[in-house]
């Protein structure tokens, strides 16, 4: 069980280093693609257990966390920084 469970963390953690969505500076020293990994399978763990199969809340905070989009408390700001950086936000 834990090979298994190794290997969807190493998949997960594969796609948050891969996924052109996730902002360039969304990962640092602290906050590492293998910790981001390592919550978001606990929370999915989390989930089958309580037979909670709703992933809004989840989904949110990937979004909120790593994705580009728009932050109105940014504002304009944010869309320089994505302009300066050769970015593009997709709504969400």
């Amino acid at each position: 069980m834990q090979q298994t469970w190794q290997h969807i963390l190493a998949g997960l953690c594969t796609v948050l280093k891969q996924d052109a969505k996730i902002r360039p500076n969304a990962f640092t020293p602290q906050f590492t693609p293998e910790k981001f990994a390592d919550v978001l399978f606990s929370l999915m763990l989390s989930a089958l257990l309580r037979q909670d199969y709703d992933p809004s809340a989840v989904l949110e905070i990937v979004r909120s966390t790593i994705n580009h989009q728009q932050d109105p408390a940014l504002g304009q700001a944010n869309q320089t920084v994505m302009a300066d950086t050769g970015s593009t936000a997709s709504a969400q």
